[in-house]
């Protein structure tokens, strides 16, 4: 057998040429004090490697069909010439580990059929496989026609948020998936507003059904929660903007929470510890749990999340089943909706029957799909965008993305929508971009010279949130930190921002790159640098940095005590994710990479709620839209096969 030293001189040389990560190559370093095997270091590293990219395994049966470590063919022949990998490779590197003592239950990696795990990712994935089967079998039923119709106008077409609210109510868990303007937030709201009254209703049949004294009830304990302080913070305002258009009694709209926080806080963030407060022995006291922008929760954090909540609790995942999916490993609200199948609900026939008797609506059943396990009958799919109608460019520009309908992404550009325009790369496209960008921030920036009232705080907050320039790169000159310099020297030359107030001028925003629990402050939450309005007038006011919070409210912090932080005129599109602006300004490389793909375009597209400015080589736009983001787990098999 070959020595381990080959593979680790193989490993350290890729590492030399950023190839894979020093900590793919010391893994397998760690390895090799338990086996020699140079198949087993390989597949050691090459595990690691993958759950850098995001993957929750190693697919064995997928890596004959795409590059080892990302390599082109040739870099394959040059770095291991010393190890020739035959074309039956991935076969030879399962045996291998499948027989060697550091994969198993207690070992550093597992192999499960095809699939090669690092050990805690095989148990979050277990953990919530084990959540989701057992919380799908709980199905009740109940008589809620009446309720449903005081909360929707009548319908002859088929009311997706009226099921989807109709499933929620019967089931332990659900799912509510759904593209940008379809209605999540108002239809977890009119939910809110039918759960609180079922609880009422159950609560006046108990005490007239017993003589004795009943304690008073204090409602449903219901919580809102979103991955990110930014995401949570705007989940607030879009739930308390929602309350105030249901039509129910002031006294169940009293019984709605509005305020959200981060995941992390509800579970209780244990200094540094990656554990948290609630978990399995002592789970969250909490009877209704929304769990917005789902799809950015990884599977550490959504095993972290399942195994914390109560048997009682009726959880609900809201989010965008198209989306990117999270930064760290796992796809898991992807994995979670294939059981749509097609793209369409897959509901068994006692679902479909008492959905026809509550709602009045005959859903067909799903042709498509060979069978329906109870998870299915947790899906619902929200399914008309009540914000892009036939005249919007954006929505039509969206649907080609996502469906990668080339025909029609190509087509869309001629058909005159005035939302939507392409820019064609050219010598004078990063001036227009940074020109494009320096107007979009004109009115914030202007505005913020003037604050003097926290009421003028959150007008400078939405006023920056009218406009944005996204890219999906931080290098290169469309990359994010040439173009945030470019704007911020043009910014400067059109004395929008004054240079001699340094680093912390009035209006910049910077975007927190870190989490900073005992201050609330998130990766991804965005400030502004405004003056402080607690400073007397005529005193030295040198600004504090003002940021709207998960519960809404606005708080200020000196910028000595921000944890880790950029300037953000431009975020990458996996930055905005769980964000909304008027304006999207997008700025594509001039050439195709495996980081562009059609989640990632559609995520930025689906950003801006008026109008979309890209530039981009159409060739670029178009191959993008052909690439589709995979991520290897086993979790939708266990799921759904």
């Amino acid at each position: 057998m070959q020595q381990p030293s080959i593979i680790l001189t193989i490993l350290s040389k890729l590492v030399a040429d950023n190839k894979i990560r020093a900590l793919d190559y010391q893994f397998a370093r760690f390895i090799a004090q338990h086996d020699a095997n140079p198949w087993v270091l390989l597949a050691s590293a090459l595990t690691s490697y993958q759950s850098g990219l995001g993957h929750v395994c190693v697919d064995t049966s997928r890596l004959s069909r795409q590059p080892i470590f990302g390599l082109l063919d040739r870099e394959v022949a040059l770095y291991f010439a010393d190890f020739p990998l035959a074309s039956n490779w991935p076969q030879q590197l399962l045996e291998q580990l499948s027989a060697s003592a550091v994969q198993g239950t207690n070992a550093p990696l597992t192999v499960v059929k095809q699939r090669i795990y690092l050990q805690r990712y095989w148990q979050f994935e277990q953990q919530i496989c084990a959540f989701l089967t057992q919380r799908a079998v709980h199905f009740n039923p109940q008589a809620i026609r009446p309720l449903l119709e005081s909360l929707f106008k009548p319908s002859n077409d088929i009311d997706w948020q009226q099921v989807a609210v109709a499933i929620a109510s019967a089931q332990q868990f659900s799912v509510i998936s759904g593209g940008p303007g379809t209605g999540k937030t108002t239809t977890v709201t009119k939910l809110l507003a039918l759960l609180v009254q079922m609880h009422q209703q159950q609560r006046q049949q108990q005490n007239q059904q017993q003589s004795q004294h009943q304690s008073q009830d204090k409602g449903l304990k219901i919580e809102l929660v979103a991955p990110t302080g930014k995401a949570a913070a705007r989940l607030t305002e879009s739930i308390s903007g929602a309350i105030d258009k249901l039509d129910v009694d002031d006294d169940i709209k009293a019984l709605i929470p509005s305020a959200a926080s981060t995941i992390h806080r509800l579970l209780g963030v244990i200094p540094k510890r990656t554990a948290f407060k609630h978990n399995q022995d002592n789970p969250l006291h909490v009877d209704v749990l929304i769990v917005d922008e789902a799809s950015m929760i990884d599977i550490s954090l959504m095993a972290a999340l399942f195994c914390a909540i109560a048997p009682h609790t009726k959880v609900i995942l809201l989010g965008d089943k198209d989306q990117l999916a999270s930064v760290e490993a796992g796809a898991v609200f992807a994995d979670i909706c294939q059981g749509l199948v097609n793209g369409q609900p897959n509901y068994d026939q006692a679902m479909r029957q008492w959905l026809a008797e509550q709602t009045s609506f005959a859903i067909e059943q799903n042709t498509s799909a060979q069978q329906t396990t109870p998870l299915s009958n947790s899906l619902a799919l929200l399914q008309k965008s009540y914000r892009f109608d036939a005249n919007s460019g954006i929505g039509a520009l969206a649907k080609a993305v996502n469906h990668s309908d080339i025909g029609a992404l190509q087509s869309v550009w001629q058909q005159g929508f005035n939302d939507i325009e392409l820019y064609p790369l050219n010598e004078q496209s990063p001036q227009a971009i940074v020109q494009m960008a320096v107007n979009g921030y004109e009115d914030y920036l202007r505005a913020a010279k003037t604050v003097q009232t926290e009421q003028d705080v959150e007008q400078v907050l939405a006023l920056f949130n009218q406009f944005q320039l996204l890219t999906p790169l931080r290098g290169g000159q469309y990359g994010l930190e040439q173009l945030n310099q470019r704007i911020e020297q043009r910014l400067k030359n059109f004395n929008l921002i004054d240079s001699r107030q340094g680093v912390w001028y009035i209006g910049r925003p910077v975007m927190i790159s870190s989490n900073d629990h005992a201050q609330q402050l998130f990766n991804g939450d965005i400030g502004i640098v405004l003056p402080d309005i607690d400073t007397p007038v005529g005193e030295p006011n040198k600004g504090r940095v003002y940021f709207k919070m998960a519960d809404g409210n606005i708080k200020s912090f000196l910028p000595s005590r921000l944890p880790s932080h950029d300037t953000v005129y431009a975020m990458t599109i996996h930055k905005s994710q769980g964000s909304e602006f008027d304006h999207v300004l997008m700025a594509l490389p001039e050439q195709w990479s495996g980081l562009l793909t059609k989640e990632l375009i559609y995520t930025g597209i689906t950003r801006a709620k008026k109008r979309v400015d890209l530039f981009t080589p159409l060739a670029v736009l178009t191959k993008a839209t052909r690439s589709q983001t995979v991520r290897d787990s086993g979790l939708a098999d266990a799921l759904y096969l």
